[in-house]
């Protein structure tokens, strides 16, 4: 289990207030819940969030990180 706890005082300089908020709440949830999902609308910099968080996952020196996309998801 990671302890996300530890991250949260990382202040990605490359993230919008939104987004950080955002990367916040993942976090919160991912400390009570297996999985999250997160919806935002296009051109709201999900990929440059998505990114700022296996950044903080790979610099606590987790390696592997396994993503799926939601079809595959979904089917299981």
């Amino acid at each position: 289990m990671i302890d996300f706890t530890s991250i949260k005082l990382y202040k990605d300089e490359l993230l919008r207030d939104y987004q950080l908020e955002n990367k916040l709440k993942i976090y919160e949830h991912l400390e009570v819940f297996q999985s999250v999902m997160l919806q935002m609308p296009t051109g709201t910099g999900k990929t440059r969030l998505f990114v700022s968080i296996v950044k903080d996952i790979h610099n606590l020196g987790i390696k592997d990180v396994f993503i799926k996309t939601m079809k595959e998801k979904l089917n299981q």
